[in-house]
């Protein structure tokens, strides 16, 4: 092992992370994409980042080179399944063909070998509907890189030993720990997607209870009176569209004064009490007594 090997590692290392990042800040979004097509979208991606990672390699000598293909491509295996991970593969095998050497043929089987990897430990993992941890992704990067250092024998005896006695020891420190880091950004995007489409579900859920409900329901806004939305049984029962009553405060539809009115609010909004009783005017002019529940409801941390 020597320091121009380390830092040529790491380096390359830096890059595929800095490139997984932008991937994991732009993400590809399916919306409007039929499957088939986001996937074959993602693997061309993907596999433009390797040939990016490829186009920076550490030069070994004699046509050999080290880069972090074999990091993307497990990891690709793993989280993207079949289709992005061969449209990778093939991109990424086509690029290290035409850059050639000694090595040409041991890089392409690292490529293989790496993608393989991935898939067979995504498909054959017993909990597959559980995100894979820290110590599971770094495990993944052992196994794959053991892989490539096993794949270094196919070289001419001479050469792959000098391989394996610069390379062993800096590829098993760097490589599986890129794969635990880069992993952990896609399974972060997971648990974000997650939690975007749990809370939209949420979000729908709420806005079809509101809008379908045979109550008069109206969302206020505590600190201005503003009513924020109104549903078509208050458009109903008050006679104002429900554009008008959303730009009304609840102070235009309350005959207490503003200071009695504010007063109520606070109790609703500390929940000292959730049961008032009310004189609300209508569209007509006319007034009506009315018997009003309130609850809290949390929208955009408000």
């Amino acid at each position: 092992m020597n320091s121009s090997s380390v830092i040529g590692l790491v380096n390359n290392a830096a890059l595929l992370l800095a490139l997984g990042l932008l991937y994991d800040i732009f993400p590809i979004r399916p919306i409007g994409l039929k499957v088939a097509f986001h996937q074959l979208l993602s693997g061309a991606v993907i596999g433009v980042i390797g040939i990016a990672i490829m186009s920076s390699p550490w030069n070994f000598g004699h046509g050999i080179v080290f880069d972090t293909r074999s990091v993307l491509l497990c990891i690709v295996g793993f989280f993207f399944g079949t289709v992005p991970t061969l449209l990778a593969v093939i991109m990424t095998a086509a690029f290290r063909l035409s850059e050639g050497g000694a090595g040409v043929w041991t890089g392409i089987a690292v490529i293989v070998t790496s993608g393989a990897i991935g898939l067979a430990w995504r498909h054959l993992r017993p909990h597959k509907d559980k995100n894979p941890t820290m110590g599971e992704l770094y495990l993944i990067g052992i196994v794959v890189h053991v892989a490539m250092l096993a794949l270094m024998l196919t070289l001419p005896w001479k050469l792959a030993v000098r391989v394996l006695y610069d390379i062993s020891l800096p590829v098993i420190l760097i490589y599986p720990l890129t794969t635990a880091l880069l992993g952990m950004l896609l399974v972060n995007r997971d648990k974000r997607k997650q939690s975007e489409t749990m809370l939209k579900a949420s979000e729908e859920k709420f806005r079809s209870i509101f809008q379908h409900h045979s109550a008069v329901k109206l969302l206020i806004d505590p600190e201005t009176g503003r009513i924020v939305e109104a549903n078509k049984a208050a458009e109903g029962f008050y006679g104002w569209t429900v554009d008008e009553l959303e730009r009304m405060r609840v102070q235009d539809i309350n005959t207490l004064t503003a200071e009695q009115l504010k007063g109520e609010i606070e109790k609703a909004r500390s929940l000292q009490r959730n049961r008032f009783e009310f004189t609300h005017r209508l569209a007509d002019g006319s007034t009506r007594e009315v018997e009003v529940y309130s609850g809290k409801v949390e929208i955009e941390g408000k």
